[in-house]
């Protein structure tokens, strides 16, 4: 029964078997589940037996200045409950990334986290979150509505608007054979600015935004390529369209 369930919802969003789906997910959103987070993400790649499941694996709390050490195979993720469960109960392929990394399980899991050392900003074009597009990948928001998608990151790189970058900062990287060695890179900074990356609904006026729940999570379903289109358009326009100024007291 609990399977079908998830299985009904990703079918109501038009989720196919093959499909790349990045997800971000609040577990709480689902209500009174009589199931583990384990139990809910194994739906989930099962589901996705044809394809990939990916989850954002950021460590920006956990990896800082002060504590410049990421090691991919043991660094805990800063973004909630679900995306730590897939990163420590499943045979994840981790990208190697200081405080934007991703867990991956399927069959373009490799593929798609491969590249992502070689970029010196958190998103840049060898991020999974930049791949997407390319690979006709999906995104889906379980539970937590429009405004925590790092995808847009990754758009917002493409234009360097005035609040994305900060500092540079060298960091200590410990890989998967646990080779040590440093890299430097520009982080992101949003200090005095609120993302509002829900506005993305504003371009919804053909419904290209998927709506549905599993169980008591409202979801939606992005179609990578389309958000990147759509985003894009509008911070042509107006570079700051995404973000406001966080007035001081």
């Amino acid at each position: 029964m609990f399977i079908r369930e998830v299985f009904k919802g990703l079918e109501s969003l038009n989720v196919k078997r093959n499909d790349i789906l990045l997800m971000h997910a609040s577990f709480r959103a689902l209500g009174r589940i009589s199931h583990t987070a384990v139990n809910l993400l194994r739906a989930f790649v099962e589901y996705l037996n044809q394809g990939t499941l990916i989850l954002p694996a950021l460590t920006y709390e956990n990896v800082t200045e002060n504590n410049p050490c990421f090691d991919v195979r043991k660094t805990r993720s800063c973004i909630g409950y679900l995306p730590e469960v897939f990163r420590t109960h499943f045979e994840v392929v981790r990208s190697l990334h200081p405080t934007h990394s991703v867990c991956a399980v399927g069959k373009d899991a490799e593929l798609l986290t491969a590249r992502h050392h070689l970029d010196h900003t958190p998103c840049g074009e060898n991020a999974p979150f930049s791949l997407l597009p390319a690979h006709n990948g999906k995104i889906l928001m379980l539970g937590c509505g429009l405004r925590p998608n790092t995808s847009m990151h990754a758009i917002e790189e493409l234009f360097e608007p005035e609040y994305l970058f900060g500092k540079k900062l060298n960091y200590t990287i410990i890989g998967h054979q646990g080779r040590c060695y440093e890299q430097e890179y520009v982080t992101h900074n949003f200090t005095g600015w609120e993302q509002r990356y829900d506005r993305i609904s504003d371009t919804d006026q053909d419904n290209w935004i998927m709506k549905s729940k599993i169980f008591e999570a409202e979801c939606h379903l992005l179609d990578a390529k389309t958000l990147w289109q759509r985003a894009k358009a509008v911070l042509e326009e107006n570079s700051n369209y995404f973000v406001d100024r966080v007035k001081s007291i």
